[in-house]
């Protein structure tokens, strides 16, 4: 079933996606017609920070999704906090799991709440993700809480939880 978008807000970025192809969107996942995978944030900004921090979470991502180490570094601070339920893990770590332990699909951030304090700014959601890991497919859902400073003029992630 298709939503209209005048209905609900979608800030997608399409991973390889056709430019006529549809994307079909219901409760439990975004995925194009094409089959091609989806990064999406549901939610309608309230100032130019919250657009700056939703368009970060877009691009985190997308450079998931196409495992590009570089741009994830740019994200992520050097000195952030990962927490799992294995325990915590340094921004090195956390990029040598999106190049080398999980294959991201995309994810969707839904029931967002965003607190902007000066330079830091937290997003917590219900989080979908699809991914592969040792070679099987899976969907989840869970919550997250970003944590990100702006540092130099840029807004990075200091905090993932």
């Amino acid at each position: 079933m298709l939503t209209p978008l005048r209905f609900i807000f979608v800030a997608a970025v399409v991973v390889g996606l056709a430019p006529n192809a549809r994307v079909e969107i219901d409760h439990h996942h975004l995925q194009s017609t094409s089959g091609h995978s989806l990064c999406a944030v549901d939610y309608v900004p309230h100032s130019s920070t919250e657009s700056e921090l939703v368009r970060i979470e877009l691009e985190w991502c997308e450079a998931a999704v196409h495992r590009e180490a570089i741009r994830l570094g740019a994200i992520f601070a050097d000195d952030m906090s990962w927490l799992e339920d294995v325990g915590f893990r340094t921004k090195d770590q956390v990029v040598h799991r999106y190049m080398v332990e999980i294959r991201e699909h995309g994810w969707r951030l839904t029931n967002i709440r965003m607190q902007i304090i000066g330079n830091v700014g937290e997003v917590s959601s219900h989080m979908h993700v699809s991914k592969t890991v040792a070679g099987r497919f899976s969907e989840s859902d869970r919550t997250s809480v970003d944590v990100f400073e702006k540092r130099d003029g840029h807004w990075q992630l200091i905090a993932e939880s």
